[in-house]
C-alpha cells in the first residue's frame, strides 16, 4: 500500500482559514489565511526563470524600486509567506534619466502584479469583491501611438516568451484578457474610460511629457474642471481610482525622466521627499527616487552622453541626471536677493528647508464654529502666536485658485523709515559723492497657503475644496487679536460676498487682480531687490518665484508644472502697502489704541478720516464708538460686529 504524504502545516493552515471564514468577511482580517491556488515565488527567482520571464537581474537601484512596487498583497499575507518585510506604500515616484530602462521596469512590475493575482484562488475573492468584477492593472502614456507601440507590443512579445504566461493569456488589439478576470489595459490620456475599472495598479509612463492643467486650459475656453488629459488630471484619475477600490493594497507609479524645473515628475519626487522629512520615512505611504541614467542602467556610462553635454549642458542634466534648473527667462534673475529678504542660507536646496510659520493652521472635521445649525465640514483653527504684533496697517491680498485646491494669503505692513547712505563715485570728476536717502520698510507679516483637505481613505470622510468662509475668519480674527487692517484685495473670483461681508466690518475692499498688470509684480521686485522688505521663508514660494516668466507686457506667469497663488498673494499684498503709503497712511508709528480693528475704525477713534482714499461706506459703524471707551481711555475691541453693551 501506498502512504499518502500529507503537509500538516499546510492542512492546519486550510483549517485555520474556514475557520475565521465563518467568523469574518473582512478580507484585511482573512489575509492572515489566504487562499492560494498555487504559492507564489520571490521575485528574484521569478524574475530569472525561464518559466516566468527569463530576464537578466536588475541593478540595486532598479531592484529596490521592484519590492516596493510588488506589494499588492494585504500585509499579513506576505508574513506567511514569509518574504521579507518592506515598507508598504501607495506611491511610487521615479525621476530617473532619459535610457535608464523605465519602460522595461514598468512591463516587469504590472506582469508581477498579474503573476501575484494569478497565484490566489480567487483575487477577487481576496479583495472581497463579486467573482464576476474585473480587476484591471493599466500602463498610461500620453498619446495612443506610444502606449501602443512603445510600451504594449514590446510586453506582449516579453510575455508570449513565457511559457507560464502563454498559457493563461489572451492578447487582443490594446489589451491582455487574463484568466480570473484579470485584464492589463494599454491606455493614453485621452481616454476617460479607465475611471470606471477596478484599477489595482497603474504605471504613468513619462508623465512629465503630459501637459499641465494650465498649458491645456490656456488653449481652450476656461474649464470648470480641470482638464483630465493633463498631468494633475491623469495623477488625481489614477490615483482615486486605485485608492478607492484598493486603498491599503493599490499601486500608483509615475516614471519620468524631467522636462523642466517643476514639472509633474519633478514635484512629485519633491513632495515626497517634504513628506519623508516632515512625517519620517517609516510613516510615509510614498516611495520616490530621482538618479542618473547611469546610476540605473548599468549599462550605460556617463561618457556615453558627452556630446549631449557638450552641445547644451543645462538640457543633458536635464534629461539624464533629472536634476533641472530654473528658466533663463525667469522674471526673478537675482535669487540670491530673494534668499537675502528671506534670509535663508545663500545656497543649498530650498525644498527641504522648514517654513516659517507665524501662523498655522489646523484643518479638521466638525461644526461650523460661527453656524452650528450648518451640517458638519471641514473648519480651521488658526494659532496667532507667533505672528509679530505692531499697530501698522495691515495690506492684505487673497489668490483663490479657479481649482479651489490652492489658495494664498499674505499680510504686508510699512514698518517705518530706514536711512540709506550710499557712496558713489562721479564718473565725471572722480570725486566721491554721498547721497542720503531715507527709504520705508516693507515686512511682510505672513505668507500662507491653504491647502485641499484629502483624508486618509478609510476615513469615510470627504475631500474638501478651499472654503473663503476660512479665510474670512482669519480677517475677523486678526482684527479681535489687535492687528489693524488697512486694505484687503482679490481678484473677481468669488469676492463679492467677501467684499461685502469686509466692508460691514469697516475694512477697505477692492478689486485688484496680479494677471492683468505687472504692477503689483514690479513693485515687489523692485523691495526684493532694493532689499527693502523681509519676507517670511517657505519652501512653495520660493519656487514659485524662482518660476515665474514674463509672458507678455502686461501678464508675469509661472512655467508649466508650477503655481503661483503664494506668489500672487505676496506681490499683491506688497503693493497694497505702497498703495497705502502713498495715500500717507502706514509707515509711522501708530498710537496704542489697545486693540486692532479695521483702518476706518482706528482713524474714526482718533482723527476724522480722509473719505477720499477710503474705498468703503461711511455708514458703516465701527465695533464700538469714542463714548464707549474704558476709564484708562483705552477703546474695546471684541470679536462682535454689533455695540459693546
Amino acid at each position: 500500500m501506498t502512504k499518502l504524504l500529507v503537509d500538516t502545516k499546510l492542512v492546519d493552515r486550510e483549517f485555520d482559514r474556514l475557520l475565521k471564514a465563518q467568523q469574518s468577511t473582512d478580507p484585511l482580517e482573512m489575509a492572515e489565511f489566504p487562499d492560494f491556488e498555487e504559492e507564489p515565488i520571490p521575485f528574484r527567482p521569478w524574475l530569472r526563470d525561464p518559466y516566468y520571464l527569463g530576464l537578466p537581474p536588475l541593478s540595486e537601484i532598479q531592484m529596490d524600486a521592484m519590492v516596493h512596487a510588488e506589494r499588492v498583497y494585504f500585509e499579513p499575507t506576505f508574513d506567511v509567506l514569509g518574504w521579507e518585510k518592506v515598507r508598504s506604500v501607495f506611491e511610487i515616484n521615479l525621476a530617473w534619466g532619459k535610457g535608464s530602462g523605465k519602460d522595461y521596469i514598468s512591463r516587469i512590475v504590472l506582469s508581477r502584479h498579474i503573476y501575484l493575482m494569478l497565484c490566489l484562488a480567487s483575487p477577487q475573492g481576496y479583495f472581497g469583491m463579486p467573482g464576476t468584477e474585473t480587476i484591471s492593472v493599466t500602463n498610461i502614456a500620453t498619446a495612443a501611438p506610444q502606449a501602443k507601440h512603445i510600451f504594449f507590443d514590446p510586453w506582449v512579445a516579453m510575455l508570449r516568451q513565457s511559457p507560464y504566461f502563454m498559457g493563461v493569456m489572451e492578447p487582443k488589439a490594446r489589451e491582455i484578457v487574463f484568466d480570473k478576470n484579470l485584464l492589463a489595459l494599454s491606455g493614453h490620456s485621452s481616454v476617460e474610460s479607465q475611471e470606471g475599472q477596478n484599477m489595482l495598479s497603474a504605471v504613468l509612463d513619462e508623465i512629465a511629457a503630459f501637459k499641465t492643467a494650465q498649458e491645456l486650459s490656456s488653449k481652450k475656453k476656461q474649464q470648470d474642471r480641470e482638464p483630465i488629459q493633463s498631468a494633475e488630471g491623469v495623477v488625481k484619475m489614477a490615483r482615486s481610482s486605485i485608492r478607492s477600490r484598493f486603498p491599503l493594497t493599490g499601486k500608483l507609479i509615475s516614471i519620468s525622466f524631467t522636462r523642466f524645473k517643476n514639472d509633474m515628475i519633478d514635484q512629485l519626487v519633491k513632495k515626497t521627499f517634504l513628506e519623508h522629512e516632515q512625517v519620517g520615512v517609516e510613516d510615509s505611504r510614498k516611495y520616490a527616487s530621482r538618479q542618473a541614467t547611469w546610476e540605473v542602467n548599468p549599462l550605460r556610462k556617463r561618457s556615453d552622453f558627452d556630446d549631449d553635454y557638450a552641445d547644451d549642458p543645462m538640457d543633458a542634466q536635464c534629461r539624464y541626471e533629472c536634476r533641472p534648473v530654473a528658466s533663463p527667462h525667469r522674471f526673478f534673475k537675482n535669487l540670491l536677493a530673494i534668499r537675502k529678504v528671506m534670509e535663508i542660507p545663500l545656497v543649498g536646496e530650498t525644498e527641504r528647508m522648514e517654513p516659517e510659520k507665524r501662523i498655522k493652521i489646523d484643518y479638521y472635521w466638525g461644526p461650523d464654529p460661527g453656524n452650528s445649525k450648518l451640517p458638519d465640514g471641514w473648519q480651521v483653527r488658526y494659532d496667532l502666536t507667533d505672528l509679530p504684533a505692531h499697530r501698522g496697517p495691515m495690506a492684505i491680498h487673497m489668490d483663490l485658485g479657479i481649482s479651489h485646491d490652492l489658495a494664498g494669503l499674505a499680510g504686508t505692513h510699512v514698518a517705518g523709515f530706514v536711512d540709506h547712505i550710499e557712496e558713489v563715485t562721479d564718473p565725471k570728476t572722480g570725486l566721491v559723492v554721498t547721497n542720503r536717502s531715507r527709504r520705508p520698510r516693507f515686512v511682510t507679516d505672513f505668507v500662507v497657503v491653504y491647502e485641499q483637505q484629502i483624508p486618509e481613505p478609510l476615513s469615510g470622510l470627504p475631500q474638501s475644496d478651499i472654503q473663503v468662509r476660512w479665510i474670512r475668519q482669519l480677517i475677523l480674527e486678526l482684527m479681535n487679536g489687535g492687528w489693524v487692517i488697512g486694505l484687503f484685495t482679490a481678484d473677481g473670483y468669488q469676492s463679492t460676498d467677501t467684499f461685502q461681508l469686509l466692508q460691514q466690518h469697516g475694512i477697505r475692499a477692492e478689486l485688484y487682480s496680479l494677471d492683468r498688470k505687472t504692477e503689483g509684480y514690479d513693485i515687489l521686485k523692485n523691495l526684493i531687490y532694493s532689499g527693502d522688505i523681509t519676507v517670511p521663508f517657505h519652501p512653495l514660494l520660493f519656487g514659485e518665484l524662482e518660476s515665474l516668466v514674463k509672458m507678455t507686457e502686461t501678464k508675469i506667469d509661472h512655467q508649466a508644472g508650477m503655481s503661483k497663488d503664494m506668489a500672487d498673494a505676496l506681490a499683491g499684498s506688497a503693493r497694497g502697502a505702497s498703495l497705502l503709503l502713498e495715500e500717507g497712511i502706514g509707515g509711522t508709528d501708530e498710537p496704542d489704541i489697545g486693540g486692532g480693528g479695521s483702518l476706518y475704525e482706528v482713524m474714526a477713534a482718533h482723527v476724522e478720516p480722509d473719505l477720499r482714499h477710503m474705498d468703503v461706506d461711511a455708514s458703516v459703524q465701527p465695533r464700538y464708538r469714542p463714548e464707549d471707551a474704558d476709564d484708562d481711555g483705552k477703546f474695546w475691541s471684541g470679536g462682535s460686529s454689533k455695540w459693546k453693551t
